[in-house]
């Protein structure tokens, strides 16, 4: 059985945004920036909600604007990896990403998961109650 990783950034004090609703402060030394390019490279689909896909939706198109070497890596693994937004109030999804905008069903993880035998990755505080519920052992996947 495959592994299903949730990840989110936690303030000591248990908080993920700023009073404001930032996600700013998060921002990555060198060192955990390339910790997460591992995460991700080593993640066969990625499941998020709206806002998280609308703040990474930057990496899409980042590769057009001068980066570190490292950043660029990422942002090419990021453009490759296969990615599922749950949302109700978003449009349009660029890139490798599928929306889905009703509830989440069991299934098998997707085909690009399966052949590069990665593991699936959710991420966002919203996100993980779509997994958190009992027998949900299969990667969602939007209905086709």
């Amino acid at each position: 059985m495959r592994k299903l990783i949730y990840s989110m950034t936690v303030s000591l004090d248990g908080y993920i945004t700023a009073p404001d609703g930032a996600i700013d402060w998060t921002a990555p030394d060198e060192e955990l920036f390339r910790f997460h390019t591992q995460q991700v490279q080593e993640t066969g689909v990625h499941l998020c909600g709206r806002r998280l896909y609308e703040a990474m939706v930057y990496w899409e198109t980042a590769e057009e604007s001068p980066l570190v070497a490292d950043h660029v890596k990422f942002a090419q693994i990021w453009k490759a990896l296969p990615k599922v937004v749950f949302s109700t109030t978003l449009q349009s999804v660029v890139g490798n990403t599928r929306r889905s905008i009703g509830p989440c069903r069991p299934r098998r993880t997707s085909r690009s998961a399966r052949k590069r035998s990665e593991r699936p990755s959710v991420i966002g505080a919203e996100s993980q109650g779509m997994m958190s519920r009992p027998r949900r052992r299969s990667i969602c996947r939007p209905k086709t």
